[in-house]
Order: structure tokens, then sequence, then C-alpha cells
């Protein structure tokens, strides 16, 4: 666990640099953001530290996710096996057991967002035999939601012509200010 701890810190740490490196000189007033204390000078430097830190550190948490769900149901696998039984000597034959039983996705399914919907107790006591297919959609639905809108961004970045060099930054403030936050690939 102390090997998935560390691959998890520092992707967590890279992604936030990255991140904090990527926005750091972003110009947040550009979106119409109103001066909410102080001066002018004052608003700008207190929204910029703060929104590039909130941005950073939720990339940092989204890309982490995906380690950090396999370690953990690897990690709660062997904590709940018992002494007597001792189905699984070591993480690696944990591991290799998930992937045999229930394929790649194993390491992922028992967790995120599906893993929360599937022991509500409406899939429990009201779905039956369609609670997996449920709470997969709605699962597979809820974790589009923060994904849709860099899609989105990611879709009008690829659709320009080959001498335009609008960063997706550049693309997501104009889409803001042309379209607002509900605007869809599809409009």
């Amino acid at each position: 666990m102390m090997i998935g701890q560390a691959l998890i810190k520092s992707v967590a740490f890279s992604a936030n640099a990255l991140a904090l490196e990527s926005l750091t000189d972003f110009d947040w007033d550009s979106l119409g953001l109103g001066q909410v204390i102080g001066t002018p000078e004052q608003h700008a430097v207190i929204s910029s530290s703060f929104l590039t830190l909130i941005l950073a550190a939720s990339f940092a948490g989204f890309v982490t996710s995906f380690l950090v769900t396999p370690v953990e149901r690897v990690k709660v696998m062997m904590q709940a096996q018992s002494t007597n039984d001792g189905a699984y000597a070591n993480e690696l034959e944990c591991i290799k057991a998930v992937l045999d039983n229930e394929g790649f996705l194993g390491l992922f399914s028992r967790g995120l967002v599906y893993g929360l919907l599937i022991h509500t107790s409406i899939a429990e006591n009201n779905l039956g035999a369609t609670a997996p297919l449920v709470c997969g959609a709605m699962s597979g639905c809820a974790c589009w939601i923060p994904v849709y809108p860099i899609d989105v961004i990611k879709t009008l970045v690829q659709n320009t012509e080959g001498g335009d060099s609008s960063s997706a930054i550049d693309i997501a403030v104009q889409l803001y200010k042309d379209e607002g936050p509900g605007h869809s690939s599809t409009d």
C-alpha cells in the first residue's frame, strides 16, 4: 500500500503543479468576475490566486481518483479477508484475483459513483435485478457532468483550421462570454 500511496501522491502533486503552471497567468477578470472587496488590483490578486488554487486542486483530485479507487479496493479487500481463510497472500495476488474475476473495470467498478449508488436503499430495496443497470447508467451520466465542459472545449479545439492557434483556455473564455455555462457542442 505504501507503493500505491507513493504513486497517488506523486501523480496528485504533479497534476497540481501542471494545473498551477497553466493557470497562474490566466486573466480571471476576463471572465467578467465582479469586484468583491478592496481595490481592483487587490481583487485581481485575491480572485486569481483563489480560483487558481481551487481549479488546480480539483484537477489533481480528478486525476488521482483513477488511482485511488483501485488502490483503495485492493486495500479494503486485503483488510476484509479473515486471517484464517487468507484468500490473498499479497496485494499482487489480490489484484490478479480481481482481474481474473471482474476484468480491468473490476478495479474501478466498486468505487467512485457506481459504488455509492448501488448501495443506496432505493437500489437495494426497489430495483432488484435491474439495480446494476440503473446504477451503471446513472453513474455514467454523473461522471460525464464534470467532463462534459472539457469535452466541448476539446471538440472546439479539434474543429479549428490549421492556422488558428487559440489555446483551450482562450476557447473556454470565449465560449463562456458568447454562450454562458449552458452551451453544448450540439447547439
